[in-house]
């Protein structure tokens, strides 16, 4: 067969016609996202972009922001003003009102990151695994009261306690020297927190603690060894506060699960509860 037949039978691919497009239909998918854009809320720090409905405390923050970006607005909008009058009288061209983003500092912005995490990650998230939405620690004093014979009994080495026994552990085969270097103290110190009560719980828990025990002489060396008093406090009595108080919380059956809540709570209480706030 020659070419020239060849060629003759070749048959170009019918021409595919275009979709019309809806003007109005896609004129209003570019009105809502805008909507959406407007709406929602892009972190400084970390850029993620959020829509509406916030938690209450992330609302308030981006309400402030978006004022003091208002106020911001208005000022350089007077400014502006001012000059396009002096231009006119000057006789010279005025210069377009470009409006600035009002700066905000470094701190502001992991403020700002950090809160938006906690409310929309975290706290849900918590909240999925049962974990209280809400953690009065005004209230944990007389709590921890409740825990006062217990705790006694612990100190006495009538009840056993696997926080005590890792302590006493560290310093029989590292020696006390190497067991309070800060290497070994911060391998140890996860396993102390008191899960998701996070730093701000350690604190409330410590200070309690630090009134039962140390201020009446109750704890002292002798009994604390080979701690001293207050790394008995630390390791020892602060997680085994914070089991019992886990253990309230969730109703659980025994101490072994709620000791099993709390390390895996570990990080969700170092986020969300991390600022230490002092008592009223």
């Amino acid at each position: 067969m020659s070419s020239r037949n060849r060629l003759k039978r070749l048959v170009l691919p019918s021409r595919v016609s275009k979709p019309k497009l809806d003007l109005k239909q896609t004129a209003k998918i570019i009105i809502d996202k805008q909507a959406n854009i407007e709406g929602g809320f892009e972190c400084p720090l970390c850029f993620e972009h959020m829509l509406p409905p916030f938690p209450r405390p992330l609302q308030r923050l981006i309400s402030t922001l978006k004022k003091n970006e208002e106020e911001f607005n208005r000022e350089q909008e007077a400014k502006h003003k001012l000059l396009v009058q002096q231009c006119v009288e000057e006789g010279s061209l005025v210069p377009p009102l470009v409006l600035l983003k009002p700066g905000i500092s470094e701190n502001d912005q992991q403020v700002i990151c950090r809160m938006h995490k906690v409310e929309l990650v975290m706290k849900p998230l918590g909240i999925k695994k049962g974990y209280p939405a809400q953690i009065d620690f005004e209230a944990i004093d007389d709590r921890i009261k409740q825990f006062k014979q217990e705790l006694e009994e612990i100190i006495e080495d009538k009840q056993d306690s696997l926080f005590l026994t890792n302590a006493r552990e560290a310093h029989k085969e590292l020696g006390s020297v190497k067991a309070r270097q800060a290497t070994s103290m911060m391998n140890r110190f996860e396993e102390t927190l008191p899960g998701y009560y996070g730093n701000r719980g350690s604190h409330y828990i410590m200070e309690t603690l630090n009134e039962i025990f140390l201020k009446s002489n109750y704890l002292d060396k002798s009994k604390a060894e080979p701690l001293t008093p207050i790394e008995y406090i630390q390791q020892v009595l602060v997680p085994e506060t914070g089991v019992r108080l886990i253990k309230q919380d969730l109703k659980l059956p025994n101490l072994q699960e709620a000791s099993k809540v709390m390390k895996e709570s570990t990080e969700y209480g170092s986020i969300v509860y991390s600022k230490i706030k002092k008592k009223e």
